[in-house]
């Protein structure tokens, strides 16, 4: 079941499992602090989404730094090993 929101975007329902207790619970402590449990709920996995993203940002730039830091140690290794002289190994 989808509804539209004012700018024209779709929304969609989302169901998932959480207990009829759990939910009155939450029910009344939305009314009690004047929130809407909706707003409430996308505001959170918004939150969630954002660092998520944070994280996997994170950790591509760390991989892609181990994978410049090795890049550069065998470049490193490599030039080591052509400035060896060939005199030099057979002395």
């Amino acid at each position: 079941m989808s509804r539209r929101k004012k700018d024209g975007d779709l929304m969609k329902l989302f169901s998932f499992r959480v207990p009829p207790k759990m939910i009155e619970e939450y029910r009344v402590f939305c009314d009690e602090n004047c929130m809407d449990i909706s707003k409430r709920l996308r505001k959170y996995m918004q939150k969630d989404i954002e660092n998520w993203k944070k994280i996997k940002i994170s950790k591509l730039m760390a991989k892609k730094a181990k994978e410049e830091k090795e890049r550069l140690d065998n470049q490193k290794s490599q030039d080591n090993i052509d400035d060896i002289n060939e005199n030099d190994l057979f002395d």
